[in-house]
């Protein structure tokens, strides 16, 4: 099966924007910044050209997209989806590429409707252990306690929405270790040449990625800094993500 669209799935902190830059790399598949406006298109249609463009204004400098492409957008579309899949194409069609992709992290909370327009897109998912994906949320100030706890454990209960035959999983503790085999597994499920995009994706320019990352930095697998979390992090964590700890192999 060939696929006209790759969409990342992941919760934040892990892994989503290293392999977005890797397959953005590749000269057949374009994979922008962050959409976080879908959140607001889902919840309520923008009724109007400005509302659409108040929604997207933080994306907009992130793509460099004009007034003009905003208008394209929106006067295409009529529904959420549309305008998801309008932008990507823009996207895509100004990097002249032919598969287009999304990695937003927030694309769980929408994510069945994504699977019902999107039938034939393929949705990588990439997991990392939730005792490092605290870890590195803490360090960057975005951990939350509970709240980010349950949003581990939803992003992964979310994932039965998408069909088995379009779907891939992936380890992010297995992918940093041999990140080559797991790309040119991805490509070979999208049906594209495969090419060496480890050996260059440091090179390009691949647009606004998450707050204090880089695209241009090494793969390497970290130690854990365990002491990052209290024991009540720690007892939080084994009890709400036991089922996925388990049927990942974490345990």
């Amino acid at each position: 099966m060939k696929y006209e669209s790759i969409i990342i799935l992941g919760f934040k902190r892990s892994g989503t924007s290293l392999l977005r830059v890797l397959l953005n790399s590749h000269p057949a598949i374009a994979i922008g910044p962050e959409i976080k406006f879908m959140q607001d298109a889902v919840k309520k249609y923008p009724a109007t050209l400005e509302e659409f463009k108040k929604i997207s204004e933080r994306e907009t400098p992130d793509f460099e997209y004009t007034d003009e492409t905003l208008s394209e957008i929106y006067n295409s579309s009529k529904t959420a989806d549309e305008l998801f899949r309008k932008w990507c194409i823009k996207y895509k069609e100004r990097t002249g590429k032919k598969i287009w992709g999304d990695k937003t992290p927030q694309n769980f909370k929408y994510l069945k409707l994504l699977s019902n327009k999107f039938p034939d897109a393929l949705y990588v998912h990439i997991v990392r252990h939730p005792y490092d994906v605290m870890i590195s949320s803490k360090k960057r100030q975005q951990y939350h306690g509970l709240h980010t706890i349950m949003g581990w454990f939803v992003s992964n209960w979310k994932v039965k929405f998408v069909k088995n035959k379009n779907y891939m999983f992936l380890k992010y503790e297995d992918f940093v270790n041999d990140p080559k085999l797991y790309i040119d597994k991805i490509l070979d499920r999208l049906g594209v040449e495969k090419i060496d995009v480890l050996s260059i994706y440091q090179e390009l320019h691949h647009g606004k990625i998450a707050k204090g990352d880089s695209w241009n930095k090494p793969i390497e697998a970290k130690a854990r800094d365990e002491k990052v979390l209290s024991a009540k992090d720690k007892f939080l964590i084994n009890l709400i993500c036991f089922p996925y700890l388990k049927k990942y192999g974490y345990l």
